[in-house]
C-alpha cells in the first residue's frame, strides 16, 4: 500500500458503498458506525499491524509539538504512555491500541 487512504479501502468489506461509510464515519466517529473491516478487534488490530508504517506517518503529520505519544493518548486515555510507545515502537502490541489506531486511520482518511 502507498497510501493510508489505500489502505482503508482495502480494509472494507463493501467497497460500493465506501464513500458513505466515510460520510458516517464523519458525522459519527469510527467506534460508532459499525463500518466493514473496523468492527471487530480481530479486523483493527490486524490492520494496525499492516499498516502501522503509514499509521505513524499520519500521526506524525497531525502530530502538532512532535510529541506523538501524547497525542496517541489522547484518543487512547484508558493506555499508559508506556502501552502507546511500546505499541508503535517496540514489539509488545497492545490490542486497546492497535484498535484505537485503526479507527484513527479510518476518522483520517473520512476526513480528507
Amino acid at each position: 500500500m502507498k497510501t493510508l487512504k489505500e489502505a482503508v479501502y482495502a480494509q472494507v468489506n463493501d467497497k460500493k458503498n465506501f464513500h458513505e461509510f466515510l460520510m458516517y464515519t464523519r458525522a459519527y466517529g469510527a467506534a460508532r458506525t459499525g463500518i466493514p473491516g473496523f468492527i471487530y478487534y480481530e479486523d483493527t488490530v490486524k490492520f494496525s499491524k499492516k499498516y502501522l508504517p503509514l499509521i505513524k506517518e499520519a500521526l506524525a503529520q497531525d502530530c502538532e509539538d512532535g510529541n506523538i505519544i501524547s497525542f496517541v493518548q489522547g484518543f487512547c486515555p484508558d493506555n499508559t504512555q508506556e502501552e502507546i510507545s511500546q505499541t508503535l515502537f517496540a514489539s509488545k502490541k497492545n490490542t486497546k491500541v492497535l484498535n484505537n489506531l485503526a479507527w484513527y486511520a479510518l476518522e483520517k482518511v473520512a476526513r480528507c
